[in-house]
């Protein structure tokens, strides 16, 4: 038989362990209200980190786009300078074959420039044309050659012209 004393002794010890028991349970609450805190915090910086990536997205797009307009502004720009070299270089030619209209040994009576002319779809632009009774010249001025001008100078030039002026 269990006598009164041990039944008194297992229960002071149910019930100091009940105790350890709520404290631990107590402390354990405590931490989850923590962590519970410490969740919404992240939550909100998740937020707060969300809203600045969209903003830093739009400045990017911003950027981007004005970086565009400014690239197409100068590579307008350098091309503009392209072209007035190629108009100085043309004007140049212009102006030392009108003083002399001899090309290599032969001479010439006429000097145009920019000499235009469309006919039956073939549409064509001479930089300097020179005319005497027997010869024409066609002269390409380019402040800047390269393979592809000559190819289209000694090939479709002499063919467009022969077809604008039989």
């Amino acid at each position: 038989m269990v006598s009164f004393e041990k039944i008194n002794n297992i229960l002071n010890r149910v019930s100091l362990l009940q105790e350890e028991n709520a404290k631990s349970f107590k402390i354990t609450d405590e931490k989850f209200k923590e962590t519970n805190e410490k969740f919404k915090e992240t939550e909100q910086r998740f937020k707060e980190t969300d809203e600045r990536f969209k903003e830093n997205v739009e400045s990017f797009k911003a950027f981007k786009e004005e970086n565009r307009r400014i690239l197409k502004e100068l590579s307008q720009n350098l091309g503009g300078i392209g072209n007035s070299n190629g108009d100085y270089a043309e004007e140049f030619f212009y102006n030392t074959l009108l003083k002399n209209k001899k090309l290599g040994h032969v001479k010439y009576d006429a000097l145009e420039k920019n000499v235009r002319f469309s006919k039956k779809g073939i549409h064509d632009e001479f930089d300097l044309v020179m005319i005497n009774g027997d010869s024409v010249a066609l002269v390409e001025t380019k402040y800047k050659a390269n393979l592809e001008h000559l190819e289209k100078l000694t090939t479709k030039k002499p063919n467009s012209f022969r077809s604008l002026f039989p």
